[in-house]
């Protein structure tokens, strides 16, 4: 009598663990402050070189749709459920952002930096590595990573597949699917990415520059255990003129995501100090 208690005891167990479940997201919005930082003025001197700018941007409070992708990294998505994206996601920021960077320059080709921007609120942070070439132009390839703090509203749908056996023969004749809803609304720092090129005259005048951002948004999925979030790109031209007390910088910068541009201008100011001689 105990062997068939066993037994019953480990078909049951044999039969819940291949019950599976699929996280479908029907629909998520994210406000959160944009990471794009400031602009990467080329030094006007040489050698070791200490950098600041500060920049104050504006922007439209416009939702933009965002395209949603698994972010899974080495915690995230092990544990045999799915999920996907079936309705619209949309991204939002404050309508007014103040970046501040500082940065070294260790010669003339290795910039190593910091920098925050967001509003007094919520701050996003980052660190960033560049590498720069050129005498009168300037060309400067760099990549940063950092956390941004994201207000998230996700709305998941949750299939639940279970199998069903025939109680004659023990096979498998198909599986009892149910159906529930679950809105997760979250307020967490979120990792970010960015890698970017930015090319510019060394004594002022005309720039331009590209980058490509990384973020996530959401938290895990309620069953997957899966990580979205969204990637865009982010195009930026713009004036930098040269004075005394520093380099004076005006941008125009186009959020790119889905198809949709969304617009950002900017004043920025940037001062430099040189270290020894």
């Amino acid at each position: 009598m105990r062997s068939l208690r066993h037994i019953a005891f480990a078909s049951f167990l044999a039969l819940q663990a291949c019950v599976t479940s699929q996280d479908v997201l029907m629909r998520s919005s994210s406000h959160l402050p944009l990471p794009l930082g400031t602009i990467h003025v080329p030094p006007q001197d040489s050698g070791l070189l200490l950098q600041g700018s500060i920049a104050v941007s504006g922007q439209s409070s416009k939702d933009v749709p965002a395209t949603m992708t698994l972010q899974n990294g080495l915690l995230h998505g092990n544990n045999g459920n799915s999920s996907q994206v079936l309705g619209p996601s949309y991204v939002s920021a404050p309508t007014m952002q103040v970046a501040a960077e500082g940065s070294i320059f260790m010669g003339n080709h290795l910039r190593l930096g910091l920098g925050l921007e967001g509003t007094t609120e919520h701050i996003a942070n980052w660190i960033e590595v560049g590498i720069r070439g050129g005498s009168d132009v300037s060309v400067e390839g760099f990549w940063a990573v950092g956390s941004a703090p994201v207000h998230s509203t996700a709305h998941w749908q949750i299939k639940t597949f279970t199998p069903r056996y025939s109680s004659f023969s023990g096979n498998l004749t198909g599986n009892d699917t149910t159906v529930s809803e679950k809105t997760i609304d979250t307020s967490a720092s979120q990792g970010f990415y960015r890698v970017g090129l930015h090319v510019a005259r060394r004594q002022g005048g005309p720039w331009a520059e590209v980058q490509l951002i990384s973020i996530d948004l959401l938290p895990v999925s309620p069953s997957a255990d899966d990580q979205w979030g969204s990637n865009m790109t982010l195009l930026g031209l713009g004036w930098s003129e040269p004075t005394p007390l520093g380099t004076a910088t005006a941008y125009a910068r186009g959020l790119v995501s889905k198809g949709n541009v969304h617009p950002i201008f900017g004043l920025q100011w940037t001062g430099e100090l040189k270290l020894g001689k």
